[in-house]
C-alpha cells in the first residue's frame, strides 16, 4: 500500500512490494515507521516479535504524518505518545470482522499489538481532591496517548495481547488500561480504527478534566505535555467507522467531579486552587460518531463484568467498574453542562453488559438511526456465574439508552437534558433478557413521528407505530397518540413499564379517557372519578404492613362476603376458646404518635392490646395464629429502588369484626 492525497487528506493507495512512499509531494511530510527500524513480525502463536516501540515513537517525534504499512507490529510496555498538533498516524487499513466474535475472528491489515504491562502514570484530574490526603485519580496505562490538537488516526487496528483459548473469567490478557486516550484535546479524528482487547478502563477514553490554570502532566521520562492552542477543551472530535470491543467501556467520556468546597488540590504543582482549579471548564462539545460500533467488555467466557443497580445513578454506581458500550459522565457543576452537543449517527451499541448507552450530566445528545442490542452467546452469566435468562427481572441491564437527569435544585449539579432520538432499532427481546429501560422506535414518516425527550430520569418503552407521537399541545399538556393528530378515531396509546416509572408534573396530573376525567393528582389529593377495584377477585390487599391507611371515610359500612356456599362450618366454640376470650379485656388508650404530636390534646381510643389477647389464647393452650382475629406482620423498610426489605421487628394487629363476634358468642353462651 502507498499514500495519496485525496481531498487534501492522506489516504491509503496501492504500493509496490518495497512499501516505499513514492508519491511526489508526500515524502516531505510523511514518514514510514519501517524507515526507523520497525519490523512488524509479531506472531500470536509463538508469542514473539520485535518490539517496534522505539521505531514508532521516533517516527511520531518527527511531527510528520506517519505511515504504518501492512503487518503485525509489537509495542511492548510503553505507550505511543503523540505531542504534535495536526499529526496523522495512518495505516493501510483497520481490517475486517463482524458478528459476535469480531475480536477473535479479526482479519488484520495493519495491526499494532500491545504486550506486557503498560506503563501507568497520572493523566487525569477527575477526583474531587481538596487536600493531598484525598484519593487521587487512577494512574492509567494507554496504548496511544493523544496530547495535541487536530490529531488523525486512520486505518489501524489496535490489539491487546489476549489468549482467547483460555476460558477463565479472570483472563483479561496483558494489562493495559486504555486503547486510545485523548487528554482533553480538540479535533481528534478516528477513521477506520479497530480496537480489540480487554482494556481495563476503556477502549477509547476522552478526558475532560484539564484546566487552563493547572500545569500539564509529564511523560515518565520527564517530558511535559504541550499546553496547546486551546488549553482545556475536547471539542469537535469526530469518529468514522470506529469498531471497538473488549474494553470495560467502549467509549468513556469523563468530566471532573465537583469538590464540595470549590477548592482543588493539584498533585503536579502541590497547590490548592480555587474555583475547582478550572478543571474541565472548557468541556467537550460538537462530538460526532458515525457508522461506528461500540461493544463493552463482553468477555469470551460470557460472564458479565458488572451487575446493574437500578435505576442508573452516576452518584451511586461504581463508575470505575461500570461496564458499557458508551458511558458519558459529565462535569458535576456550574450553571450548565460542560459536556454537550453530541451526535451519534448510524451507530451500533451491542453488549450483554450493564450499559449500552449511559448518559449522566450531558446536554443535548442526538441519536439518528442507531441500533442497540444484546450480544448473543450460549449462556451469559452475571458476575457470580448465575445464568441471565429472558424472564429474570433481577438481571436486566439498563437498556437501550439510560439517562440520569436528576440534579440539585440550584445550578451546581445539572442533570442530563435535551436528549433527541430520531430512529432507533432495539428489539423488545433478546436471547438473554428484555431491555429494562429505554426502547424507542419511530417508524412513521411524518414529522409527528419524531420524538423530543426532555428531563428524562428513568426511560421506559415509547413506541410510535405508524404516525404516533409524543408531543405537547398549545396548553403545555403532554399528549401521547398512536395516530395522526387530525384523526378523531385514533386508537388508545398504551405505555407499558416493567420497572420503576414516574409521571412528573409541575402542579397536577390529569388522566382522561374518552374525553372524561378518570384520575386527577394534585400536591395534596388524588381524585378518582370512577369505581376503583383490583384486577382480580380476592387476591389483592389495600395497603400493607409498612404502608397503612390512617383513616377511611365512607357513607356506608364495609361489605364482607358471608355467602354460606363459600364457607365450611366448624361447629361451636370450645370451652378453652370461651375461657381465652373471657381473659381478654378492653381498655382505654391513646396512640403514642398522637401524644408526641398533640400532647394532652391527643384523643382516647378503646380496644384491646393485641399482645395481651395473644397471651390469653396461649394461656389456654391454643395457637392464636389459627384464628383470623390475630395478625402479625413484619415491619418493612422501603429501599431507594422502590422495593421493601424486612426489618426483623413485627407489628401486631386485631380484626375487630372477628374478635367481637367471638366475644359476643362467648358472652351469650351460644
Amino acid at each position: 500500500m502507498d499514500l495519496e492525497i485525496i481531498g487534501g487528506e492522506v489516504r491509503s493507495a496501492p504500493l509496490n512490494n518495497n512499501f516505499a512512499l513514492l508519491k511526489e509531494g508526500i515524502e516531505s511530510f510523511a514518514v514510514n515507521v519501517k524507515d526507523f527500524g520497525a519490523v512488524g513480525d509479531w506472531d500470536d502463536g509463538t508469542q514473539s516479535g520485535t518490539d517496534d516501540h522505539g521505531a514508532f515513537q521516533a517516527a511520531l517525534d518527527t511531527g510528520h504524518t506517519v505511515y504504518v504499512p501492512p503487518g503485525r507490529y509489537r509495542i511492548h510496555e510503553k505507550e505511543l505518545l503523540i505531542l504534535n498538533s495536526g499529526q496523522r498516524l495512518i495505516g493501510a487499513g483497520g481490517g475486517a470482522s463482524h458478528g459476535p466474535r469480531p475480536d477473535i475472528d479479526h482479519v488484520g491489515i495493519t495491526d499494532i499489538v500491545f504486550t506486557g504491562d503498560g506503563e501507568s502514570y497520572l493523566k487525569t484530574r477527575r477526583q474531587p481532591r481538596e487536600t493531598s490526603s484525598d484519593p487521587n485519580d487512577q494512574p492509567l496505562s494507554t496504548a496511544i496517548n493523544v496530547q495535541a490538537e487536530g490529531v488523525v488516526i486512520e486505518g489501524l487496528c489496535l490489539r491487546l495481547n489476549v489468549d482467547y483459548d483460555d476460558p477463565d473469567t479472570d483472563n483479561l490478557g496483558d494489562a493495559w488500561d486504555v486503547g486510545i486516550f485523548n487528554g482533553c484535546r480538540t479535533q481528534l479524528r478516528l477513521r477506520d480504527v479497530r480496537i480489540f482487547g480487554y482494556w481495563r478502563v476503556a477502549s477509547i477514553y476522552i478526558d475532560v478534566t484539564r484546566g487552563a490554570r493547572l500545569p500539564e502532566f509529564s511523560a515518565p521520562g520527564g517530558q511535559p505535555f504541550p499546553v496547546g492552542s486551546f488549553p482545556s477543551g475536547a471539542d469537535q472530535c469526530f469518529f468514522e467507522k470506529v469498531y471497538c470491543k473488549g474494553g470495560l467501556k467502549g467509549l468513556f467520556i469523563a468530566g471532573a467531579i465537583e469538590t464540595p468546597s470549590g477548592n482543588y488540590y493539584d498533585e503536579v504543582s502541590q497547590t490548592v486552587y480555587d474555583l475547582q482549579g478550572d478543571r474541565g471548564t472548557a468541556g467537550a462539545s460538537d462530538f460526532h460518531a458515525v457508522d461506528s460500533t461500540f461493544f463493552a467488555r463482553d468477555h469470551h467466557s460470557e460472564q458479565r463484568a458488572y451487575d446493574p443497580v437500578s435505576p442508573l445513578n452516576f452518584d451511586e454506581e461504581d463508575i470505575d467498574q461500570l461496564a458499557g458500550c458508551a458511558v458519558i459522565d459529565g462535569r458535576r457543576g456550574f450553571s450548565q453542562n460542560r459536556i454537550r452537543r453530541f451526535i451519534f449517527t448510524n451507530c451500533r451499541f451491542r453488549s450483554f453488559e450493564a450499559v449500552r448507552v449511559g448518559l449522566g450530566r450531558v446536554y443535548e445528545v442526538r441519536f439518528y438511526g442507531i441500533h442497540t442490542e444484546s450480544s448473543p452467546g450460549a449462556q451469559v452469566t452475571d458476575t457470580n456465574g448465575s445464568p441471565i435468562t429472558h424472564g429474570d427481572t433481577s438481571t436486566h441491564n439498563y437498556g437501550a439508552i439510560a439517562v440520569q437527569s436528576t440534579g440539585d435544585a440550584g445550578s451546581l449539579n445539572p442533570g442530563t437534558d435535551r436528549i433527541f432520538v430520531d430512529g432507533i432499532n432495539s428489539g423488545p427481546t433478546s436471547q438473554h433478557f428484555q431491555s429494562k429501560l429505554g426502547r424507542f422506535s419511530n417508524t412513521g414518516s411524518a414529522s409527528t413521528a419524531k420524538s423530543e425527550l426532555y428531563h428524562l430520569e428513568v426511560m421506559h418503552q415509547f413506541n410510535f407505530p405508524g404516525n404516533g407521537s409524543l408531543t405537547r399541545d398549545s396548553s403545555g399538556n403532554l399528549v401521547a397518540r398512536s395516530s395522526l393528530v387530525n384523526n378523531p378515531d385514533g386508537s388508545d396509546f398504551l405505555i407499558v413499564s416493567d420497572g420503576d416509572a414516574a409521571l412528573d408534573a409541575r402542579r397536577f396530573a390529569h388522566m382522561r379517557v374518552d374525553g372524561r376525567s378518570r384520575i386527577q393528582c394534585t400536591s395534596t389529593v388524588n381524585l378518582l372519578h370512577q369505581t376503583t377495584r383490583p384486577t382480580v377477585d380476592d387476591e389483592v390487599d389495600l395497603g400493607s404492613s409498612d404502608r397503612r391507611w390512617r383513616e377511611i371515610f365512607a357513607t356506608n359500612d364495609i361489605i364482607n362476603t358471608s355467602d354460606a356456599t363459600e364457607k365450611v362450618a366448624e361447629g361451636d366454640l370450645t370451652e378453652r376458646e370461651i375461657a381465652a376470650l373471657n381473659r381478654i379485656s378492653f381498655t382505654k388508650f391513646r396512640w403514642k404518635k398522637s401524644v408526641e404530636e398533640r400532647g394532652d390534646q391527643a384523643r382516647f381510643h378503646f380496644g384491646v392490646l393485641a399482645q395481651d389477647a395473644v397471651e390469653a389464647f396461649e394461656a389456654e393452650g391454643l395457637d392464636p395464629w389459627k384464628y383470623a382475629c390475630f395478625c402479625k406482620d413484619e415491619v418493612l423498610e422501603e429501599r431507594s429502588d422502590g422495593t421493601s426489605v424486612g426489618t426483623g421487628t413485627f407489628r401486631y394487629g386485631i380484626r375487630y369484626g372477628e374478635l367481637l363476634a367471638m366475644k359476643l358468642v362467648a358472652s351469650l353462651g351460644l
